[in-house]
């Protein structure tokens, strides 16, 4: 879809008159906008949609290329009942863009800005000091944010004590520290994925305290850090008896003792991905399928178990 002088000559034209006219007509109605992996759609139409539709209450920008500052700014303005805003990939967005919209939405409570290069202010501080206006939020997808430190997860748990879902994968500058500001401060969490974060600067001791406060998590995702021990894992699934979702996947420093901490604290459990864990034994496998009842779902793929084993797995499941 295409309004830009610049499209592709194979582009679809998007008729920018029609959508203005179909907004002036019934953008009062309007409570749901979705752009998603419309790349070529104009920034100044984007910026209009704010003008016609005061109601909205769910916009999805993911995959926007020309989405700026300026119309995300316009948008959040004019359109203070905004609860869902997606900004995943859209690199023109910086941290002046998300403060504008943060400061002008009250209500925000899902905010997904995966992949976003800038999310430090020109004075340096952190975008997510102006979380403080929107303290409902709820679920919070920066994963891939290489701006993402631990001041900026410091700064996420005190303003938003009751975070329910929230994804730091790949984020390369977390540490220890940001580590237990979210572990030891947020207790709502219900889903926390943490995937591909091997820095130096997360060690086995600080990943402890991944869970320290949430008492009711569901869904754990800690694969490709590698740094996660059999010691590491046992802490972490101490306080995680709710768990339904596990994936260690590529931690491949875990042993049989990994899953004996697992079978120990995680009763509920019903998807396990083992991938690329290549410590872990058929044995081990056979005695937590016999022991979680509720386990669905075991992924054994790049590990040390054959496909004929992998066949007497599925045996013992369908017995």
């Amino acid at each position: 879809f295409s309004d830009e002088p610049s499209a592709p000559s194979g582009a679809f034209c998007f008729d920018s008159s029609r959508l203005m006219n179909l907004l002036v007509e019934k953008g009062v109605e309007v409570e749901e906008l979705y752009f998603e992996g419309m790349q070529w759609i104009a920034a100044d139409t984007l910026s209009r949609v704010g003008d016609f539709c005061p109601k909205l209450k769910l916009v999805n920008f993911d995959r926007c290329d020309q989405l700026e500052d300026t119309s995300l700014i316009s948008i959040a303005t004019k359109c203070r009942l905004l609860a869902f805003v997606n900004v995943n990939n859209c690199h023109l967005v910086t941290a002046e863009g998300l403060k504008g919209l943060m400061e002008c939405s009250p209500q925000l409570s899902i905010l997904c800005c995966n992949s976003l290069p800038h999310l430090v202010l020109p004075d340096g501080r952190s975008v997510f000091e102006s979380l403080h206006s929107c303290r409902t939020l709820q679920v919070l997808d920066v994963s891939y944010c290489q701006d993402i430190n631990d001041n900026a997860l410091y700064l996420i748990a005190q303003y938003c004590p009751g975070l329910s879902h929230l994804d730091i994968s790949g984020c390369h500058k977390v540490g220890d520290k940001g580590i237990r500001a979210i572990g030891g401060r947020l207790c709502s969490l219900r889903v926390l994925r943490l995937k591909l974060c091997s820095q130096s600067t997360l060690t086995p001791e600080g990943l402890k305290y991944l869970t320290q406060a949430p008492r009711n998590l569901k869904h754990l995702d800690v694969s490709g850090v590698s740094q996660i021990d059999d010691a590491t894992i046992g802490s972490i699934l101490l306080h995680c008896q709710s768990l339904l979702y596990l994936s260690v996947a590529g931690c491949f420093n875990l042993t049989d003792t990994a899953i004996e901490s697992v079978t120990r604290s995680c009763q509920q459990l019903r998807h396990l991905n083992l991938s690329s864990c290549k410590s872990v034994s058929l044995n081990s496998c056979m005695d937590i399928i016999y022991d979680i009842n509720e386990l669905r779902c075991l992924v054994v793929s790049e590990s040390s178990i054959s496909n004929a084993e992998v066949v007497i797995l599925q045996s013992l499941r369908e017995g």
